[in-house]
């Protein structure tokens, strides 16, 4: 009998739709804050890999510390591993999710451009002390550089 019957339609559940969707802000920024190192945030990914705040909590860390390269070989290796065992080889689906999502991040930072002006500084304004004797004599000057033109403006006119 059972062969006589009509074979039941088993709806094939998705098991990425979960990972297409955006998850929760808040949960994603609390995994950011409470695992502020990349490998911690990887580890406890690895063990959460079936909820996607993990997920977008490492990509977001890694986009943030410009550590995208790192992200992008990491998911590649767990893609490799996974796609080998016939039981979860959904993880390397979602990891090949991941990397198409980094490499769209990484197009959109190659496109943005290298920032504006204050990007194209030396290196060694950043690393200047504000409190050395150099930025004092700078603001000095800025001080009255702004003042005779203030000064000008006023009085000469």
């Amino acid at each position: 009998m059972p062969r006589l019957q009509e074979p039941k339609k088993t709806v094939a559940r998705d098991l990425l739709a979960a990972f297409r969707a955006t998850p929760d802000g808040i949960t994603v920024e609390n995994l950011r804050m409470r695992y502020q190192v990349e490998w911690q945030l990887w580890a406890q990914l690895v063990k959460n890999f079936h909820d996607p705040a993990y997920h977008m909590a490492y990509i977001t860390q890694c986009t943030a510390t410009h550590e995208l390269e790192t992200a992008a070989k990491r998911f590649q290796e767990h893609r490799s591993v996974m796609a080998l065992l016939a039981d979860s080889r959904w993880q390397a689906e979602v990891a090949e999710l991941m990397l198409s999502r980094i490499e769209a991040i990484s197009l959109m930072r190659m496109q943005s451009g290298g920032g504006g002006w204050y990007s194209q500084l030396p290196v060694l304004f950043y690393q200047l002390r504000t409190d050395s004797r150099a930025m004092r004599y700078l603001w000095v000057t800025m001080g009255v550089v702004i003042f005779v033109k203030i000064y000008s403006l006023v009085w000469w006119k």
